[in-house]
């Protein structure tokens, strides 16, 4: 800033007298004439002195003839007091001048902005409330924000808004509090010209203030500039996430990124940030009905059936357009979304007819929520009593009358179940043609899988008439179907598709793990087996597989971690101890790997490389490479000197 501009905006009548005090810091050394400057005066200490005042004398009595005379008449009045001669005022220089403006205005800033946002906290809302208008179909969006009134605007807050904008305005630096509450005041006053100069300067500097981007994305939704809202709410919510404690906020920047996503017509990502804005759509009919048809569009069925709830709460009397919506999810095959359906909306299910209760038993059937398809089963064979077995239950609801080409394969499922690929062959291959479709030509594929007839189930798989490309349960069969008849490198991209698409997951990583193991590529086979070992967690096989694979890789610190996992889950592990040891002491951790050690050797006293192992650490310390731990390791009893650090002891290291 320069001192033009810090005058402009600091300079007050009352500061003028303070710019031009004198300061010691500037008075300098003035040799008056026929005076000796003190440097060069004679003597030290009072000599000196007394030198230089003598010599000042003296120059005041050549300079002034009437000197004596003037002394003696002031001397004869008793109430006449002498004044010291008056020194010269030296100015501040121009870098002194702006570094006292720098400093005037600093302080100013800080007291002002603690004012101001001590004003704002009682003046105004925390939060703005997104009100949702009707909204006639999927592709309409009627929002708006509401925006309340301040409760007390005083007086003083203009003066405070334009100096602040004045800050910004010259690159001053404000704290991000301020930075926030500033735009929020304009925007509630209606200011949005004014927000935007604020804002934009202030943008690069306050991405990572959550508040500040809220409002900024809020300014953005009101200026209709849809796609930087979206954007900037999006930080927004990911900023209140990270804060852990701000849920509410980041529903309220999920909610306006999904409503400006809308306007956009993008609505399956609208339903995707609906996730986020659950909290905020009960209580809210309008609201809900933006939401639910994004949530299903986005197929997030698990938020759809929390929306689909609060609605049937909140509207009981829309019983019946719930009812439509479980007939166009059956239809469109959507069962995760009908299941979920079922089982959060419990109120629905006294206006169920035969059909709902038919659709609904069939999509639990398939989510595997057996116990919730048999009392669903029992309602649609009702009034005649259910059978005991789940075969016969679905026989009898078979024998009824109903037979569509998902119970059929309900059927042929459960002979699958029960280890009957043979049966299950033989009923699907029983079906009429026009009962049969994908889903049952996957069934028989899976029976030849089951039985090791691996070219019968390619052969099937190739008769699609569909683009089998797109179906990821296509992807899991042809690629396990290619792994085990031997064309390995053909199936990995079929497995990889299938298990980023999340189908059937385990099996799949597991056959990758396998290949990519027998390829040498011990990273990828490590990557894996972690993604099996965390997602199914309580088995200690899947951790040893990833802490192997890394091991081999030469990922020390995931070998690492696999192996403390594995002394938790499976302690009694001897070779588990010894390996972990090992890697230890790579790191040059020479106590934590002598614990491993000796836990290894509790567990098994006849574990050679344990003892070894434990014999070179000690023979290591004592040789003077790391002198701050002999004496711990003196302590160290072995029964068997010598030996080495062998590596790890398992067959599975190779």
């Amino acid at each position: 800033m320069s001192e033009k501009d810090a005058q402009s905006i600091w300079l007050r009548p009352e500061l003028e007298p303070y710019l031009q005090v004198d300061r010691v810091s500037h008075f300098k050394h003035i040799t008056l004439p026929g005076t000796i400057p003190p440097a060069a005066a004679g003597g030290a200490g009072g000599q000196g002195e007394r030198a230089a005042s003598q010599n000042v004398q003296n120059a005041e009595k050549t300079a002034n003839p009437f000197h004596a005379a003037g002394m003696q008449a002031v001397a004869s009045q008793p109430d006449a007091k002498v004044a010291p001669p008056r020194l010269p005022r030296v100015l501040p220089s121009p870098k002194e001048k702006q570094d006292f403006l720098n400093d005037v205005a600093h302080s100013t800033q800080t007291g002002l902005e603690s004012a101001f946002v001590e004003m704002c906290r009682s003046a105004f809302p925390l939060s703005f409330r997104v009100r949702m208008e009707e909204v006639s179909s999927e592709r309409s969006v009627c929002a708006s924000i509401e925006y309340p009134p301040p409760i007390a605007c005083p007086p003083s807050l203009p003066d405070m808004l334009k100096r602040l904008e004045e800050f910004v305005l010259h690159s001053c630096p404000l704290r991000a509090e301020t930075s926030a509450m500033l735009l929020k005041a304009l925007l509630i006053l209606g200011e949005d010209d004014r927000a935007l100069d604020a804002a934009e300067p202030l943008a690069a500097k306050e991405e990572g203030n959550a508040e500040f981007l809220y409002h900024h994305a809020l300014l953005c939704w009101r200026l209709q500039r849809f796609d930087d809202a979206q954007k900037i709410a999006g930080r927004a919510a990911a900023q209140y996430t990270a804060a852990g404690s701000q849920n509410e906020n980041a529903a309220h920047a999920f909610l306006l990124q999904a409503i400006a996503r809308a306007q956009m017509e993008k609505n399956i990502s609208a339903g995707r940030s609906l996730v986020g804005a659950i909290p905020l759509l009960a209580g809210n009919a309008s609201l809900l009905r933006f939401a639910l048809p994004r949530l299903r569009a986005a197929r997030e069925y698990a938020a759809f059936a929390q929306a689909m709830k609060m609605f049937l709460d909140l509207e009981p009397g829309e019983a019946a357009a719930a009812r439509a919506i479980i007939g166009e999810l059956y239809a469109a095959e959507e069962y995760a979304a009908l299941a979920n359906m079922y089982i959060q909306c419990p109120s629905l299910r006294g206006a169920l007819d035969k059909n709902d209760w038919y659709r609904f038993a069939v999509a639990l059937a398939l989510q595997g929520y057996e116990k919730n398809a048999r009392f669903a089963f029992t309602n649609f064979l009702a009034p005649a009593p259910p059978p005991s077995s789940w075969q016969d239950l679905l026989q009898a609801v078979r024998a009824s009358g109903w037979s569509d080409a998902i119970l059929h394969a309900l059927i042929a499922q459960d002979f699958l179940n029960r280890g009957k690929p043979e049966a299950c062959l033989a009923y699907c291959a029983a079906l009429p043609q026009n009962s049969a479709g994908p889903r049952i030509t996957f069934l028989m594929a899976r029976s030849h899988i089951h039985m090791k007839a691996y070219e019968e189930a390619l052969a099937l798989l190739e008769k699609l008439e569909y683009d089998g490309g797109a179906c990821t349960e296509y992807q899991y069969l042809k690629g396990t179907a290619l792994f085990f008849s031997g064309r390995k490198d053909t199936a990995c991209t079929h497995l990889e598709k299938a298990a980023e698409a999340g189908v059937h997951a385990e099996h799949c990583w597991r056959l990758l793990g396998v290949l990519y193991s027998e390829r040498g590529d011990h990273a990828r086979a490590a990557g894996c087996y972690k993604k099996l070992a965390h997602a199914f967690g309580d088995d200690p096989e899947l951790v040893m597989l990833y802490a192997f694979a890394a091991l081999r890789a030469g990922k020390e610190n995931l070998a690492l971690e696999g192996f403390r996992d594995l002394t938790v889950k499976v302690p009694g592990c001897a070779e588990v101890w010894n390996n972990l040891g090992v890697l230890q002491v790579r790191r040059e951790e020479y106590e934590t790997a002598a614990r491993s050690f000796r836990r290894a050797l509790e567990c098994s006293p006849d574990l050679q490389e344990a003892r070894k192992n434990l014999s070179l650490i000690r023979e290591h310390v004592a040789k003077g490479r790391a002198p701050g731990q002999k004496e711990w390791f003196a302590s160290l009893e072995l029964q068997q000197p010598g030996g080495g650090l062998d590596g790890s002891r398992n067959s599975g290291t190779g």
